[in-house]
């Protein structure tokens, strides 16, 4: 409003249109005597600073601007503003992050990158024909050693090999045509369970009773070829094992192996009778009479019987023994009967009157062939005795051979020496001068 001020108008003060607002433009309107507020979408509202990005006017009020995108896509640093700098910063961190490896564990920043952690651990799932790989975060075991080795320490199911991830059962070592010829995984080994039948046939026949004789008197090892002729085990392949296999001689697998029987707990014997003429080789239910006196430079006989006590001689597999006589005795010859004909070991000791291992073993074919009475003579000696002693002593003893003894048919163990009454006689040298 204009005022006079000493007849000189003077101008009032104009409205104060200014809104405050940057987004209008101020006006007064004379017209309308008013003040005029027009929005200007042009007009620049920006508060200068950077982080917060551009302000604008729209209709009147003003338009936050877009703060600059600062993520720089990386895990591996912290993104911020910085306003003195007018720019983005990107600061490396150490925070843990995916390498995009699911079979890794752990991964973490270092230097603006996401480095590898722990590899997964998948080793329990190895053996001896697999090893554990991770793939895509979970294990799983994959074949190796294709064709290789993967024994399980088991005889009996042979080598195994590795197909495929598993460990495929090999062929059984001790299969075959012979049924009898079985595994035995304790003692890794192939065992004959028809234990006669070393030529592994089926039957216990000519062809194992010799490989018996081939393998008589011979200590034996683990190994070694006679082995399978000691069916008893002893290390020695002996008159118990041929009395063992005669029980079995001629009959199909299986047949029962040889062992111990109620024949040990009888009293063989072994006896002497001394005859003015040899009776013929043979079998008797009794002892023939022995004499009681020879003359002077003579020739009488020794005869050797043997007994099972009382039990048929259809029984015994061998007999042996070993003869003293005095040294006045000449012994001009022995024959040994044609049923012990077999597994000779007889020899003359260095001194005179002595005889080691009279006797022999059964031949398979004689037993059972003719009907065998209680005493079985064994050999005859052919004696003469000088008019020197008056009596003329004679005894029988234990084989000295080691491997000799006597023997059961069916018995796979020689008997006892201890067990056997060995005879012993004395007779007079007369002279009829």
């Amino acid at each position: 409003v204009d005022t006079c001020l000493a007849g000189v108008i003077v101008p009032g003060t104009a409205p104060d249109c200014d809104d405050a607002n940057v987004c209008t433009d101020d006006s007064c309107d004379e017209i309308g005597d008013t003040c005029v507020n027009t929005n200007n979408d042009l007009n620049d509202p920006d508060d200068g600073l950077f982080c917060n990005g551009i302000d604008t006017c729209l209709a009147g009020a003003i338009v936050p601007g877009t703060a600059p995108n600062c993520d720089d896509a990386n895990v591996c640093t912290d993104d911020s503003c910085d306003e003195i700098g007018d720019t983005c910063v990107n600061t490396n961190n150490v925070s843990p992050c995916d390498d995009g490896d699911a079979c890794t564990l752990s991964d973490v920043c270092s230097a603006g990158t996401c480095v590898s952690g722990t590899p997964m651990d998948c080793s329990s799932l190895d053996d001896i024909c697999n090893v554990g790989v991770c793939v895509s975060g979970v294990c799983q075991a994959n074949p190796a050693n294709e064709g290789g080795s993967c024994e399980d320490g088991l005889f009996c199911n042979g080598s195994e090999a590795c197909v495929s991830g598993i460990c495929a059962v090999g062929t059984d070592p001790c299969a075959g045509p012979n049924p009898n010829f079985v595994c035995d995984d304790i003692a890794d080994e192939c065992v004959n369970t028809c234990l006669y039948d070393c030529n592994l046939n089926t039957a216990v026949d000519s062809g194992d009773y010799s490989y018996l004789l081939g393998c008589f008197a011979t200590l034996v090892n683990p190994g070694d070829f006679c082995e399978c002729a000691d069916y008893n085990a002893n290390g020695a392949v002996e008159t118990g094992d041929y009395g063992g296999m005669l029980g079995c001689f001629g009959q199909l697998c299986p047949c029962p192996g040889g062992s111990p029987s109620p024949l040990v707990t009888i009293s063989p014997e072994m006896r002497l009778v001394v005859t003015q003429e040899g009776t013929p080789f043979g079998t008797s239910r009794a002892l023939p009479n022995s004499v009681r006196s020879v003359l002077a430079d003579s020739t009488y006989y020794i005869e050797i019987w043997t007994s099972l006590g009382g039990l048929s001689g259809d029984d015994l597999a061998c007999a042996y023994a070993n003869v003293y006589t005095t040294d006045a005795v000449s012994l001009v010859d022995i024959q040994v009967s044609d049923r012990f004909g077999m597994l000779p070991l007889m020899t003359m000791g260095r001194r005179p009157g002595t005889v080691y291992n009279v006797g022999g073993c059964v031949n398979p074919n004689a037993i059972g062939s003719e009907r065998v009475g209680q005493w079985i003579r064994v050999a005859v000696i052919e004696m003469q005795a000088s008019s020197r002693p008056d009596v003329v002593q004679i005894q029988l003893a234990e084989p000295s051979h080691p491997f000799a003894a006597m023997a059961v048919v069916g018995l796979n163990e020689s008997i006892d020496p201890s067990l056997i009454k060995f005879g012993k006689t004395r007779v007079a040298v007369r002279s009829d001068r």
